[in-house]
């Protein structure tokens, strides 16, 4: 009888073990939204403003005689994208972040399409690309598509004749590279 006992007492314990176990579990898995929350609502309050990457004396500085004539004209303009983004505008000038989210930084490249050419280059972020996307002579664009961090940005300039894209790309190169480097 007393082996019984203890048999009993060894179960009940077991029992009890299980139980707080799946106790913990589910007060966990419901406080566990609430720290997602938490950590939304601090990553919101941390975001990056993606107009304070770079400034239009910054830009004019980089880019020299290849700065756009929209630069510093008017003061930069910041807009939401649906991705969850935003993107400024500096009047030639585009630099978006986070219009994708990091882990699909590779996969975003084919939604550019077949004619944008992507090249690999070192010395940008995380990873980044140099991209070719061309178009007529008024829709050329040339820009840094790169990861740093938990960020990805992308930064992109339009070839207005008389520029052309071999002569603009060590410009767009050097602004990507700039922004890229405030997000580490």
């Amino acid at each position: 009888m007393t082996r019984r006992v203890g048999e009993v007492a060894a179960a009940a314990a077991g029992l009890l073990a299980l139980a707080l176990v799946v106790i913990g579990a589910a007060a966990g898995a419901s406080s566990a939204p609430q720290a997602a929350s938490a950590a939304k609502a601090q990553a919101a309050d941390s975001k990056v403003r993606v107009c304070t990457l770079l400034s239009a004396d910054e830009i004019k500085k980089i880019a020299g005689a290849h700065t756009p004539s929209g630069v510093g004209k008017r003061p930069p303009e910041e807009e939401p994208l649906s991705s969850g983004g935003s993107v400024c505008n500096y009047g030639g000038v585009d630099v978006m972040l986070d219009v994708v989210p990091v882990a699909g930084f590779e996969a975003n490249k084919a939604r550019y399409g077949p004619s944008t050419k992507f090249e690999k280059i070192a010395g940008i972020g995380d990873a980044a690309y140099y991209m070719d996307q061309p178009g007529d002579q008024s829709s050329r664009l040339l820009g840094v598509y790169a990861r740093a961090g938990q960020h990805v940005v992308v930064l992109t300039m339009t070839v207005v004749p008389p520029e052309t894209a071999a002569g603009l790309k060590p410009t767009v190169i050097a602004l990507g590279k700039a922004a890229a480097a405030k997000l580490h």
